[in-house]
């Protein structure tokens, strides 16, 4: 049996930064993978309601999923800098993200968030690197 006070709250390893470079930035864009709590509370706030005939049925925003979902794992550039968002002419965390990146580093993002949160891996490498 492991221990179990490896589990401890305190022996938790800290969540990493990684980097990821884009064209239109000299400096590299550094990310973290978001924690279990601050997930679920981005996913609660896509929620969004839909009206189908009478009734009201809530599903997720994907698009609103996402751009919380970067916006709470970017590190550097910090998004909530006003000097960065005066430079670009707007006020706000999700304005300044809108701005700074074009949809296709917008998709690179979440997608290196995406996979450094292991969602691109397979089961199987998943299991070998737990054995490991």
């Amino acid at each position: 049996m492991s221990k179990l006070t490896a589990f401890f709250k305190q022996n938790k390893k800290e969540a990493t930064t990684f980097d990821i470079h884009l064209e239109s930035f000299e400096e590299p864009i550094t990310l973290k993978v978001i924690s279990g709590a601050d997930n679920k509370r981005i996913q609660k706030e896509s929620m969004v309601e839909r009206k189908q005939g009478r009734q009201t049925k809530k599903e997720m925003d994907g698009a609103a999923y996402n751009e919380k979902l970067a916006i709470a794992s970017i590190v550097n550039p910090p998004l909530s800098n006003t000097e960065i968002q005066e430079s670009y002419g707007v006020m706000g965390e999700a304005e300044l993200y809108n701005e700074m990146f074009n949809w296709a580093e917008q998709t690179l993002i979440v997608e290196a968030i995406l996979e450094e949160s292991g969602f691109n891996q397979d089961i199987n490498e998943k299991i070998a690197k737990a054995k490991n």
